[in-house]
Order: structure tokens, then sequence, then C-alpha cells
């Protein structure tokens, strides 16, 4: 039985009983139990997806074939909620390194958030606290993580959008500059925002800024 058909069964005897509807938690208690059934075939479709393309597996450090040590699980949290995947474990006799391929296909890859909660974690995390960060991803998608996850994921996403936004900037400065092959006729210049600051001497007799 899915959760979503045991939830209606029990909302409607408990209707029955009373005679009164409290539409809030008819809406939260359904949108549990659909979340619930989806992990369930989210976990169910993770199984059917292959760790890697067919044939051996090769060290991203060092290029060697790597060995197979047999199968992992691991726990992630996704928009869904909680759901544990099976993958496959491999480990370098060259340079002792190890891999988990289905976490690269999958962007796991040292961390247990999906790229989809990530992305919630990031953005809740940039505009307010991450303890508020964390209340509203429990009132808004129904996802529980920890506050100081918030902030490692935001923290996290924020270093890499600067590493990349500055590897852009090196690769435009790095371009040549080729120079317009006639003259700019007229050149405006604008200034964005809501105020400039100015001395009292400067703006006598107005109010505010």
């Amino acid at each position: 039985m899915s959760e979503i058909t045991r939830f209606t069964a029990l909302a409607e005897k408990a209707y029955a009983r009373s005679g009164t509807v409290d539409m809030e938690a008819l809406e939260q208690g359904m949108r549990a139990a659909a979340m619930k059934d989806g992990a369930v075939a989210l976990t169910a479709l993770l199984r059917t997806i292959a760790d890697h393309e067919p044939g051996p597996v090769t060290c991203p450090r060092c290029g060697v074939a790597m060995e197979s040590h047999g199968r992992r699980s691991k726990e992630i949290i996704t928009l869904l909620g909680e759901v544990i995947i099976d993958r496959a474990y491999y480990g370098c006799e060259g340079c002792e390194g190890h891999l988990h391929p289905k976490d690269l296909l999958l962007g796991l890859e040292h961390t247990s958030f999906s790229p989809g909660v990530r992305r919630l974690m990031a953005k809740s995390g940039a505009r307010e606290s991450f303890a508020r960060a964390q209340e509203d991803l429990v009132d808004y998608a129904g996802i529980r993580v920890d506050a100081k996850d918030v902030e490692r994921v935001a923290e996290a996403i924020g270093a890499d959008i600067a590493t990349r936004e500055e590897l852009t900037r090196r690769e435009a400065m790095a371009r040549p500059f080729r120079a317009p092959g006639e003259p700019v006729p007229v050149l405006y210049l604008a200034a964005d925002g809501t105020g400039v600051p100015v001395t009292k001497k400067e703006a006598p007799g107005r109010k505010g800024k």
C-alpha cells in the first residue's frame, strides 16, 4: 500500500469520526505521503542506473585501472526525502585513491545532499541567516537539514561561483583587444543606485539623505 493511499484512508476515517476538516493538516500530510512514495520510486529508479560504462574504471589521478572492492550503500537527502543508493567502490593500487563512479555520475561526490537540495540550501542560506534558512526549508519544501549544513553548502557553492567568475574574467582579459573600426559618436554614462551620499552643506534645506 502506498503512503498516499494509507494517509487518504486515515484522513477519511478521521473526518467520519469528527465531521471537521483541517485543510492545512491534510495538505501537509498529503505532501509528506507523496514525498515518501516519491522517495521509494526514486530509489528504485537509481538502482536501474549503471555505475559506469562497460569496461575497466580508470583512476582519475594516475590513470591506472582500478580494482573493484564490492559495493557500498549511501544515504542521501533529496527533494523527496531520504534515499539510499547502492554503488560500486573502486580502489587504486598505484596511488591508493578510491572512487565511487556513481557518486560522480549523480553529482554526489563528497556530499550527502542531492544537487536539488544543495541548490535550495545555497539560495536560502544566501538570503538570510542559516538558522532561518533551516526553518524555511522545512516549511517550504519539507526538507530537514542542519543549519550548519546549510552554511557549509552555501559557502562551498559561493566559493565555486567565485572561482568560475574569476576564470571567466581571466579568459576575457586574455583575449586580444580589437579597437572599433569607427569612433563612437555618443557615450552614455549611467549610475545605478538609490541615492548619492553628500554632506549637509551640499544639500541645505533638504530632508533625508
